[in-house]
């Protein structure tokens, strides 16, 4: 790994330099000068082969930043601000139902309603919304602790 992290900056330190050395000469023109394009790409080739022992030009794919894993609606439903407004698939995510019991729990005929807007036809819900609804509506079979303090156990 670090093998190749060496050799990706020393050709794109040598790629630099060869552009350096044509922008330089570039500048250099008199404004509103006409160049060929050939020149300019035949410039850059000759630098870029003289960097590789094979006479070969490397073109390195381009170093892209680190991008931190998306987190699923699971989660996100629970951690962004309750006035972000979300869809039905994304609904669907974070609630692990299919788009079906959305829209079964969405119509007029419900009697358990999630609440929602409606946005150019579209089905809109309100993050903070959905928490509530989800804290009403959810049946606790098996609570436990909530501060870390154990549960007292009665001997029969």
């Amino acid at each position: 790994m670090k093998v190749k992290s060496v050799s990706r900056k020393c050709s794109i330190q040598g790629s630099i330099h060869a552009q350096t050395g044509l922008l330089e000469r570039l500048k250099s023109m008199p404004k509103g000068a006409l160049i060929p394009v050939d020149s300019i790409v035949a410039e850059l080739e000759s630098h870029s082969s003289e960097e590789r022992p094979n006479g070969l030009a490397q073109v390195d794919p381009p170093i892209s930043p680190e991008t931190p894993p998306t987190k699923s609606w699971r989660t996100l439903l629970w951690d962004c601000p309750a006035e972000v407004r979300i869809g039905v698939s994304e609904l669907c995510e974070a609630m692990g139902r299919p788009k079906s019991w959305c829209y079964k729990h969405t119509c007029a005929s419900s009697a358990n309603r999630i609440p929602h807007r409606l946005l150019d036809g579209a089905l809109v819900f309100l993050v903070g919304e959905i928490r509530e609804f989800i804290r009403e509506n959810e049946i606790i079979v098996q609570g436990g602790p909530t501060d870390g303090t154990p549960l007292l156990r009665v001997a029969r």
